[in-house]
């Protein structure tokens, strides 16, 4: 889930931010975009945005705040967004609002107009504030809109013809805590709004949803929001999770690893979450459902050969190129640490034979080449407390060629990329964990031939049975280790 609007950065956190992450998190909660308020707390606001990868925010001024928008202001969140482009995902919270006499009308409109236009400058979406003001934002938005405004109503509660005119003039709708409340009138409109359109917010510390409401709200009640949104549009929370975290990550290049993750969110299961004093406090406590430290276990996947020979000189000298290709089984073991909870350090082995092609005269016992792997490896786990978990990584292959027309030996050093799945199979004892994964090792290098390979002489006997000397050649190896499937046996300690 993505929380599109939660004040993390507000007073009421200040005790106890870090904890309120880490419940957000836990209860499936993959990022959280935080919305300024004024100018004078923007450096607060991205010092806590920095804080954590799982944090982006908007910089932008508050209809209540608009006499405070100076004629520096918009040079000042330029500067800022140019240092701090990798977090700063939209130019909000700005808007309208009639309900509050804190700022006059014709100010907020003005500053609600030059963020607009800063926002198109920077090729940001919006975040739109409107409370009371429904006909003068719509009217200065479409004003604006050129075809390259975009954002976000937030906290939306005006009447479905309104929702409607806000979709047509291309923006997207969130709904909040309210739409959970008994006399909420929100459902017609809930239902209207198209799948690619939706998302989901907390508006925290404010609107918390039933069954928190009266208290402080925090991101990890999103999941609420996302249920009520379920049950009015007759559909699935996996389903309303998965929409809104798309179309979230869309509207607000959350990219990193989250757009591949995307599709974990249709997927994941939460963990188990034990309740202390949930009468008195409403806190969340987190046990951990599955807890792995060290494991071990055994792998099977596949390698792809590539034997590449190429004349370096002689008679035939750059004129000639032969090529073996095998995908032959591989079979291994690997060990695996967590030293956090997201990343998983691993070292694995693996070997595989081939059969070269290149080196097997007509007539004689082919001749077998031996190849063995050892990784080292990191895996990203973002939704680490799934059942079901995807992981990306990378690392370093030290692959090893034997070679049996000479009997030589090579060894390459490589980069790794890997994708996967993994599940949590939860036992007394430990946890077993099924792993599926794509994978591509690069190892780098070459062998060269100081001698005759095999097969070459005959092909080219006239050429060469005067000019021994001329006989170097140039063999590339390429092991490619693609489907790999393996066990692993984590021990609770």
């Amino acid at each position: 889930m993505i929380d599109t609007h939660c004040h993390l950065d507000v007073e009421q956190f200040n005790e106890d931010r870090d904890e309120v992450l880490e419940r957000a998190i836990a209860s499936g909660v993959e990022h959280i975009i935080i919305p300024a308020i004024r100018p004078s707390d923007f450096q607060h606001l991205l010092t806590v945005t920095n804080s954590s990868s799982y944090l982006s925010c908007g910089l932008g001024v508050h209809p209540h705040n608009a006499s405070e928008f100076e004629n520096d202001t918009v040079d000042y969140i330029k500067q800022l967004f140019s240092e701090n482009s990798f977090v700063v995902k939209s130019i909000g919270e700005i808007g309208l609002d009639y309900y509050y006499d804190f700022s006059p009308k014709s100010q907020q409109q003005a500053v609600f107009r030059r963020q607009l236009e800063l926002a198109k400058e920077l090729e940001l979406p919006v975040i739109i504030h409107n409370r009371d003001s429904d006909e003068d934002v719509y009217s200065i938005v479409k004003e604006h809109q050129d075809g390259t405004l975009r954002g976000v109503f937030h906290c939306f509660s005006s009447s479905p013809e309104y929702a409607e005119k806000v979709i047509d003039v291309g923006f997207h709708i969130s709904f909040t805590g309210n739409c959970t409340y008994k006399k909420s009138t929100l459902a017609e409109t809930i239902q209207l709004i198209p799948e690619d359109r939706i998302m989901i917010e907390t508006d925290s510390p404010y609107m918390a949803p039933v069954p928190y409401r009266g208290k402080r709200n925090e991101p990890s009640y999103v999941v609420h929001i996302a249920q009520k949104l379920a049950e009015i549009r007759s559909t699935t929370v996996e389903t309303m999770i998965h929409q809104t975290t798309k179309n979230a990550a869309s509207l607000f290049a959350i990219f990193s690893l989250l757009l591949f993750f995307i599709a974990s969110d249709s997927f994941s299961q939460r963990g188990r979450i034990d309740f202390e004093d949930e009468k008195e406090t409403d806190i969340e406590i987190l046990e951990h459902p599955y807890p792995k430290f060290i494991g071990i276990g055994a792998l099977i996947g596949s390698n792809t050969i590539v034997d590449n020979l190429t004349f370096l000189n002689g008679c035939r000298q750059g004129k000639d190129q032969w090529v073996s290709l095998a995908a032959v089984a591989a079979f291994g073991a690997q060990v695996m640490v967590y030293p956090v909870e997201w990343i998983q350090l691993e070292a694995g082995f693996n070997s595989s034979s081939h059969i070269s092609e290149l080196f097997t005269n007509a007539g004689e016992e082919p001749i077998k080449d031996e190849y063995r792997n050892i990784d080292l490896a990191f895996k990203l786990i973002p939704n680490q407390y799934g059942r079901i978990n995807f992981y990306a990584g990378s690392g370093i292959s030290i692959s090893s060629a034997k070679y049996g027309a000479n009997n030589e030996t090579v060894t390459r050093i490589g980069p790794i990329l890997n994708v996967g799945l993994m599940g949590n199979i939860d036992f007394s004892w430990g946890v077993i964990v099924p792993s599926a994964e794509f994978r591509v090792n690069f190892p780098t290098g070459a062998r060269t031939f100081t001698s005759n390979p095999i097969g070459i002489e005959s092909r080219d006997y006239e050429c060469y049975r005067n000019e021994p000397e001329q006989r170097a050649k140039l063999d590339v190896n390429t092991i490619i280790a693609i489907p790999r499937f393996s066990i692993s046996i984590f021990p609770k300690f």
